[in-house]
């Protein structure tokens, strides 16, 4: 994906990284809004211990928002990697709050999603 951003040549800055408890590259309060679509699957390809890292980059006010399929979700809460507690935590500890949680009836291949928006505090 980041070869098809470096064709468009519409972006100032490229980051390749991992997404989790390291810290990123990037400043505090940089970004408005963080985005996560078809990471947060049954391979779990970013678990919920990156949602800190993401409250640090975008400013207070901005948005995290994040879809996946509903069988995802409950698979990545099976396997302790994408817990509702930790969702429910970071709003406790005032790190962001729940601005939006719907379904998605028709997230992919007739598949239900879920899709979630949290503004960061």
């Amino acid at each position: 994906m980041l070869d098809q951003a470096v064709k468009k040549n519409v972006y100032s800055k490229l980051i390749c990284d991992f997404l989790g408890t390291n810290r990123l590259g990037i400043s505090n309060d940089t970004y408005d809004c963080a985005s996560i679509t078809g990471a947060l699957i049954s391979a779990c390809h970013v678990k919920d211990d990156c949602f800190e890292e993401l409250t640090r980059i975008v400013k207070p006010g901005g948005y995290i928002v994040f879809t996946m399929s509903e069988a995802s979700l409950e698979d990545c809460e099976k396997m302790g990697i994408l817990r509702e507690s930790t969702l429910q935590k970071h709003c406790d500890n005032g790190l962001w709050k729940l601005i939006e949680k719907r379904m998605v009836p028709d997230y992919f291949r007739g598949k239900r999603g879920v899709a979630r928006a949290f503004q960061v505090l």
